[in-house]
């Protein structure tokens, strides 16, 4: 039996942001912030069985992998991020929030839930993102039928260089390019 080998595209992102951890009965839970490393793996998930062979072509373009990082990214980039039922968040309106980067989320801001959402959402995006996201003379995870092929999303965060968290998502099913 020959080994199949297995290919993927890492690509590193950063951001800077704070946060605490409301409740947390430590450190934690006092504004900080870091200067946050991210890295987003994508491989073709497994279950979907051998690719085509394709020397004149790669798995995803780089560019095309930023495009669907980026946006989750800058939402957060020199934020205060903090869980919704923070109050702080309940202490400033809408406009105040906005001038002073609050930025609201539905989850506890740690390492191992922004790496969670992250990985989900970069999921959704592969699955939900237009032609235009795509090269797709050359993005081989898009299959000759101009189907997307399903893919696992590995996402690493780092709060410092010394600790991290680590999520995998995957998309589910073949989807065609609309």
């Amino acid at each position: 039996m020959s080994h199949i080998p297995e290919e993927s595209i890492q690509a590193e992102f950063s951001f800077d942001g704070a946060h605490r951890l409301f409740k947390y009965p430590g450190q934690c839970s006092h504004i900080h912030g870091h200067t946050y490393r991210v890295l987003v793996e994508i491989k073709p998930d497994a279950t979907y069985g051998k690719l085509p062979q394709r020397d004149d072509a790669f798995l995803m373009d780089f560019g095309t992998l930023k495009k669907l990082v980026m946006p989750l990214i800058d939402d957060w980039d020199h934020k205060l991020l903090l869980q919704a039922t923070d109050p702080i968040c309940y202490a400033f309106d809408g406009n105040a929030k906005a001038e002073l980067g609050i930025h609201e989320l539905i989850f506890v801001p740690s390492a191992e839930n922004m790496a969670r959402y992250l990985a989900q959402n970069i999921a959704s995006n592969y699955m939900h993102a237009t032609p235009e996201s795509f090269n797709l003379g050359w993005d081989y995870l898009i299959s000759a039928a101009s189907r997307k092929i399903p893919v696992g999303v590995t996402v690493t965060i780092y709060e410092s260089p010394k600790n991290s968290a680590t999520c995998q998502a995957f998309s589910h099913g073949e989807r065609t390019l609309t």
